[in-house]
């Protein structure tokens, strides 16, 4: 059988992965259309032929042609859609993923599930943002829709804020009376979220649940879903509706504050695979990956085979601020090439290279039966990967360590 993936390049990986049992050829395609193409977007890709992975320039000329249409990230949802009311097997976020990228319509029906609900607000414009910063401290300020264009920032005080607003006004130019802004109070003193799928309302039975530190680290365990700690179970199960009302079928992460008192307050939810550690791991935890993803698409929840000596995942990503204007050449062992999860990149021969124009050069995996097994292995194998001023940051993954602890002490087990 065959699939057709459509995506904008982080999802290399997770398209090889899809060839097994089920799948024999998969046509990856990455949009590279605009007024003045240029060539990079259509070499995204490139290089795994021999493998199954066939990179495409035309994405309807396949449609037809495959037993499976498969969607990884966000913002194809009403192609998604449209695929789906005319016949066609489809595992993406359809309509549902407005759940991530509609993020005031998101704090809205959180609160209407009954939901605990952080004090939030939609601003638009920046002249009204400003104003609104200089009255108020501690917010978190995030753009909707559009993330792209602004990383979400903690504010503390309009004095340390000040900066970045500052330059964030000159980027911004003309559009600043335009953008909407979502700001929330801050809550909670932990940061865990689960990892997994769903499939019209349904769960699988083992879940990953761990910890992230954004661009630095993640640790996971493996648990089954109705184990995992009441903060997160809570959101889960409330969910469970909203994606049977939707039909969705695709991958579904969250990222969960949990405050002093053990209640989680929904930061925001994933409706795609969370990149890049988090669906790293799940590509090495979950044996099944093709039957997951091909099955879900005609609507039938497969659960996920896990080999049982995998109790827990360590991941940390790998940077090269070389990378975003510059090819890069990186170079990996052949004995770890499953761990290591390249994002946009192609292959030319045996080599591998980052496209120009992204510093995410790759996740690493570990896994093992206690935390440490799981760290041990992942430093190792970071440590194999070399490419021209790659960043080795382990930190976040000590960090985590201590956020678990807290965890333990709030009733979030996890060893």
């Amino acid at each position: 059988m065959k699939a057709l993936v459509i995506d904008f390049g982080l999802c290399i990986e997770h398209s090889l992965a899809l060839l097994g049992n089920r799948i024999d050829t998969v046509y990856y395609y990455v949009p590279w259309q605009d007024a003045f193409p240029r060539f990079l977007n259509a070499l995204i890709g490139r290089g795994y032929e021999d493998e199954g992975l066939m990179r495409i320039d035309r994405f309807w000329d396949y449609v037809d042609a495959v037993d499976y249409i498969v969607v990884f990230d966000t913002y194809l949802g009403d192609l998604v859609h449209f695929l789906r009311q005319k016949g066609y097997k489809v595992f993406g976020a359809g309509p549902e993923e407005m759940l991530e990228n509609d993020r005031w319509y998101s704090r809205k029906l959180q609160k209407k599930l009954g939901l605990p609900t952080q004090e939030t607000i939609r601003l638009i414009g920046f002249e009204n943002l400003k104003k609104y910063l200089k009255e108020n401290e501690n917010k978190v300020v995030k753009l909707n829709t559009y993330r792209g264009s602004l990383e979400t920032f903690t504010h503390y005080d309009y004095k340390s804020s000040e900066p970045l607003l500052e330059h964030l006004e000159v980027e911004l130019s003309v559009s600043k009376k335009y953008v909407e802004f979502i700001i929330e109070d801050f809550v909670g003193v932990i940061e865990p979220g689960y990892d997994f799928y769903v499939v019209d309302g349904e769960y699988p039975d083992k879940v990953l649940w761990g910890y992230e530190k954004k661009g630095s680290g993640y640790i996971a365990k493996v648990e089954n879903y109705n184990e995992m700690p009441k903060a997160l179970l809570d959101i889960a199960e409330k969910y469970k509706k909203v994606f049977e009302k939707y039909q969705a079928r695709t991958f579904y992460s969250t990222e969960i504050r949990v405050d002093e008192r053990g209640k989680g307050y929904l930061i925001d939810n994933c409706i795609r695979v969370p990149m890049p550690c988090p669906s790293a791991c799940e590509m090495i935890v979950f044996k099944n990956w093709d039957e997951i993803i091909t099955q879900g698409a005609e609507g039938i929840l497969v659960n996920p085979e896990i080999d049982e000596n995998i109790k827990y995942v360590a991941s940390v990503s790998l940077e090269s601020e070389w990378a975003n204007e510059h090819w890069l050449a990186v170079e990996i062992p052949e004995e770890y090439r499953k761990f290591i999860k390249l994002r946009k990149h192609l292959k030319d021969g045996d080599k591998y290279f980052a496209v120009p124009g992204f510093s995410s050069i790759c996740a690493v995996v570990g896994y093992g039966s206690t935390i440490d097994e799981a760290i041990e292995m992942c430093i190792e194998i970071a440590n194999s990967v070399k490419a021209y001023q790659i960043e080795y940051n382990y930190t976040g993954l000590q960090t985590i360590k201590e956020d678990i602890a807290k965890g333990e002490e709030l009733g979030l087990k996890f060893y």
